[in-house]
């Protein structure tokens, strides 16, 4: 068997053995704000031919309204914390994210408000290194009998992080020292005999 190679005449392509017209953007009319791209057709034998594709033109689409961008050839609202509530004693902030597929934008969160001498904290909260936090006490925390409430380191997401309530078995004289004048009887220190 002979093998012949054909040529094709200007305007066609040979994809597959056969002389096929060139495909082209110029009859190809798009959407206002798109364009005419030429894409890769798979093939078994190449060169491969392509075909005309309209997608967003980013250069010659319309500008979009103030608070929003461009994204995908279309204008997407920028978040922002206008409207967003936050509890007493927090302010809103836009918070990060972790991007995945952009265009990414933050996010609406809140966090303690920002306090300082002369803008103290509302709401019978503290301010502790530049942050409003709850006030913890002992006020309103019950233990069990037999033990009394003290305040105690905390951990946090976000800090400062204020003490919290606890409970523990108040100290007895055989863990605290009496101090001079007293005695330990039962666990108490008790005042000691006097010389006079």
């Amino acid at each position: 068997l002979q093998r012949t190679i054909a040529r094709c005449k200007g305007g066609y392509i040979c994809q597959d053995g056969e002389c096929i017209p060139e495909l082209t953007c110029d009859n190809v009319e798009c959407k206002p704000g798109e364009q005419c791209y030429l894409e890769d057709i798979p093939c078994l034998v190449p060169p491969c031919p392509q075909r005309p594709v309209c997608r967003p033109d980013k250069c010659s689409a319309p500008p979009c309204p103030e608070g929003t961008v461009l994204a995908d050839g279309e204008c997407v609202t920028v978040p922002t914390c206008r409207g967003y509530e936050c509890p007493p004693g927090e302010e809103c902030y836009l918070e990060e994210v972790v991007c995945v597929k952009a265009p990414c934008f933050p996010i609406p969160s809140c966090r303690p408000r920002a306090c300082s001498p002369s803008s103290p904290c509302n709401y019978g909260r503290v301010c502790i290194n530049g942050r409003c936090v709850t006030r913890a006490t002992c006020q309103d925390f019950e233990c069990p009998p037999g033990q009394e409430c003290y305040l105690v380191a905390s951990s946090c997401r976000r800090p400062p992080c204020p003490p919290v309530p606890s409970c523990r078995p108040p100290p007895t004289c055989d863990v605290v020292y009496c101090p001079p004048g007293y005695l330990c009887s039962e666990g108490r220190c008790i005042l000691g005999p006097s010389c006079k």
